[in-house]
């Protein structure tokens, strides 16, 4: 009996989201991600290239075991840069290894 009400839950959290975004953007996808990174950014040594990143992998991430692995090329272009100076400016690793701090282990992105 418990699983109806989470999917009642589920299905009024959506609609909250769709009063706050509109109903056309939700439907077009979205991804959960937890406020204390956002709040602890400055904490965490992220800076805003770290976090653009960050936000742009997340949408990727669905499974806990399946780290993302979107190319530096897709990340760079949906940011706004050139895959180039991006590779230099971070190692593809680093917000990779953010996501996986559990236990370190790491797929880096492709290139």
């Amino acid at each position: 009996m418990a699983q109806p009400e989470t999917a009642k839950a589920d299905v009024d959290k959506l609609r909250t989201n769709e009063k706050k975004w509109t109903k056309a953007l939700m439907a077009t996808g979205w991804s959960a991600f937890p406020n204390i990174i956002i709040e602890k950014q400055q904490a965490l040594g992220l800076d805003a290239l770290d976090m653009n990143i960050i936000i742009h992998l997340v949408q990727y991430w669905w499974l806990p075991d399946n780290l993302p692995h979107p190319s530096v090329e897709t990340i760079a272009k949906a940011i706004g840069g050139r895959p180039a100076p991006f590779r230099n400016a971070l190692p593809p690793s680093r917000p990779l290894n953010f996501l996986a701090g559990r236990n370190g282990a790491t797929r880096p992105m492709a290139a």
